[in-house]
């Protein structure tokens, strides 16, 4: 944990940054060169515009490309009078070719400047002079040698407008194409075949010096990523290693270890989660301690009573005697409810107490167990006030843990309310739930004991103090069972200066 988080963390980021970068830098070089390519290829296509309204000239007199099937040398001499051999440059650009050139009243088309002059009517001594139509080709009988093409003219070809090939290459796939038009109309196609790869000195230079542009820029972005993933790595893990530190420190019992994250992501959550952890364990902790310490003194007090009177009889100070026994008997009665109370909240909490649960009516059940108190109520000058209904206040349960229920609130009010004063009992249903109120005139207990008053061997001031009887366990032993059957329970003051129990339970419809 030291380290290898880090270090995954790290070389992930790295493998990332650096796939990055090289899917970058090839994706760059490879439309850098198909674009120049293409750029290569559109420029020649445009040096075309001045042949293109050339043949579109000499369609119009035929109003076909008849002329060039019959005689392919009128072809020829077009691409040798545009593209000379040896030319080591494309003729100008089409805005310094005019597009149209004006015809003399004969008919005759001027000659285009930069194109080399070839009329139609030569003489034989100028063949004769020319060096290239002279020697063995130039017997009778014989059509003179064609001139050799350059490398343009060699890559040109004819189609009509339906892409038939007419002179040249008829490999359709292999051509970028140039339209040739009259009056808007297609009429041809020039056909130029594609040898982007060929690629002069000068775009060589500048294509290896965008390529040493762009493995700078990859090698700087890399360096950048290598800095970067180190920093976010080390923030990463840096609360992850604090989390660690803090959980190591809880499983050592140091429930007061807390962890601050100054995030508001996941890791900062569960930060808040781990402290929020601890502070439940520390509190529990607290309430184990203290719930040690207080049953420690509820056995005591008995067995402290019981160990006097036994010993005052095995001294003789006190001789036996019924009430004696009687006295002994009442001490291991006391111990033997505080035992039987803790036993039943631990199955409780547990989830392993023994219940039967079936359709109970709540209303007789409550109303059973007021029967079993109203002598003890007028008893201790408390006057009783039922608001019971007694039409669907079904829930499913064990009807003598709920009469225990009812019982253990009974008696805390028997024990603790100040005479004269009134109980009153309601129960109603409410959308899906049962609402049972019991509340008494008081006294009632301070705000800040409420939330504890139905933790176990909790008791309040000296108004519900231990000396009037009850070990503590009564509240907490309702709050386990209303908690086993799906339900809650609280307390609060009343108005009338009193504590009110209120318990809600799941309705069932019958």
């Amino acid at each position: 944990m030291k380290s290898k988080l880090f270090i995954k963390f790290l070389f992930l980021m790295l493998a990332t940054s650096l796939s990055a970068v090289v899917l970058m830098v090839v994706g760059m070089q490879f439309f850098v060169y198909r674009n120049f390519s293409d750029y290569v290829v559109q420029q020649e296509l445009d040096s075309l515009d001045g042949l293109a309204a050339t043949l579109s000239k000499q369609y119009s007199k035929s109003n076909s490309w008849k002329d060039f099937k019959e005689d392919p040398r009128q072809w020829h001499d077009m691409l040798n009078s545009y593209f000379p051999a040896g030319a080591t440059h494309l003729p100008p650009p089409p805005e310094h070719i005019p597009a149209k050139r004006a015809s003399d009243n004969s008919g005759n088309i001027e000659p285009n400047p930069g194109m080399t002059p070839r009329p139609e009517n030569r003489h034989e001594n100028d063949l004769e002079r020319d060096p290239v139509m002279r020697g063995p080709d130039r017997l009778p009988g014989r059509r003179p040698r064609l001139m050799e093409l350059s490398e343009m003219g060699r890559r040109l070809s004819l189609f009509d407008a339906d892409k038939h090939v007419i002179i040249g290459n008829p490999a359709i796939p292999e051509q970028a194409f140039r339209s040739i038009e009259i009056d808007g109309q297609v009429v041809g196609w020039l056909g130029l075949i594609n040898e982007s790869h060929k690629l002069n000195p000068t775009d060589m230079s500048f294509l290896k010096r965008q390529s040493l542009a762009f493995y700078i820029i990859g090698a700087i972005v890399l360096m950048m990523a290598v800095g970067i993933s180190v920093i976010f790595s080390r923030h990463l893990t840096a609360p992850v290693k604090r989390i660690a530190e803090g959980t190591r420190a809880v499983r050592n019992r140091r429930f007061s270890t807390r962890i601050t994250v100054a995030s508001n992501d996941e890791l900062g959550q569960l930060a808040e989660d781990f402290n929020a952890m601890a502070w439940t364990l520390q509190d529990h902790e607290n309430v184990r301690r203290q719930w040690l310490t207080d049953i420690a003194h509820e056995l005591r007090t008995p067995l402290a009573v019981l160990r006097g009177e036994v010993e005052a009889l095995q001294d003789g100070i006190r001789k036996m005697s019924p009430q004696a026994v009687d006295s002994l008997h009442a001490e291991i009665m006391v111990l033997s409810k505080i035992v039987d109370d803790l036993s039943l909240i631990a199955k409780t909490e547990s989830g392993i107490i023994e219940m039967q649960p079936v359709s109970v009516e709540l209303a007789t059940v409550l109303r059973t167990s007021i029967a079993r108190y109203k002598t003890r109520f007028e008893g201790c000058g408390l006057d009783l006030r039922e608001k019971i209904k007694t039409d669907g206040l079904h829930t499913m349960g064990d009807a003598d843990k709920l009469s225990q229920v009812f019982g253990n609130i009974f008696e805390n009010i028997v024990r603790y309310a100040s005479p004269p004063g009134t109980i009153e009992v309601s129960a109603e249903a409410e959308n899906d739930q049962i609402e049972i109120m019991i509340e008494d005139t008081g006294p009632g207990v301070p705000e800040t004991s409420l939330p504890r008053l139905f933790d176990r061997l909790y008791r309040t001031d000296s108004a519900r103090s231990r000396e009037t009887g009850g070990s503590g366990l009564g509240l907490s032993i309702c709050k386990s069972i209303i908690e086993a059957h799906q339900g809650k329970i609280w307390a609060e003051n009343s108005v009338s200066g009193g504590l009110r129990i209120i318990i809600r339970l799941p309705l069932t419809k019958q």
